[in-house]
């Protein structure tokens, strides 16, 4: 079995890979390609625009050609999916929406942290998610991928639910049906 993921950060690289240990894969059940250009693209563009949705989708086309899944680990981009799906069998998932998927069917009260720009990153990440807790949080999910490793220093709660984690497990899933 092959994943092959479309990040836009390098350092997503290590958060998918760990979340696959964590679901039992190994590295070489995983294939990364990192194009940061795409999201500095959208973002000097103010957003998503049709050449950029078009050259993600072939990206992510390219990718499908040679795996049983292809996941796009970066919210931005996500749209390019749907064009990207069209004309290939092979499943092209989004990391976000996988966990949200994983939230709802939780059927508990929770609530998303957002990402803050300071030091001690995901140690403010972990006190924002225990700090939903003590407000009478169920569970908290981290949406961006750069937020997993908070999960692991949440002392007062349930782990929190993460994107790689979702998004590895929706694409085995599928993979398997």
């Amino acid at each position: 079995m092959i994943i092959s993921c479309l990040h836009t950060a390098d350092s997503n690289v290590a958060v998918f890979e760990n979340a696959a240990r964590e679901l039992g894969l190994s590295s070489a059940n995983l294939r990364h390609t990192v194009r940061a250009d795409l999201l500095r693209a959208a973002e000097e563009a103010g957003g998503l625009t049709e050449d950029i949705t078009q050259q993600t989708a072939a990206v992510l086309s390219a990718l499908a050609a040679k795996a049983d899944a292809v996941l796009l680990t970066c919210s931005t981009l996500g749209p390019s999916v749907v064009r990207a799906g069209l004309g290939t069998a092979v499943p092209i998932l989004r990391a976000v929406p996988a966990l949200s998927s994983r939230f709802v069917s939780s059927r508990v009260r929770g609530r998303c942290s957002r990402r803050e720009a300071r030091d001690g990153y995901l140690a403010a990440i972990a006190r924002a998610a225990e700090a939903a807790y003590g407000d009478g949080a169920s569970i908290v999910a981290l949406a961006q991928a750069s937020m997993a490793g908070a999960a692991d220093h949440v002392r007062n709660g349930p782990q929190p639910l993460s994107s790689p984690a979702a998004g590895l497990k929706s694409a085995v899933n599928m993979i398997a049906h």
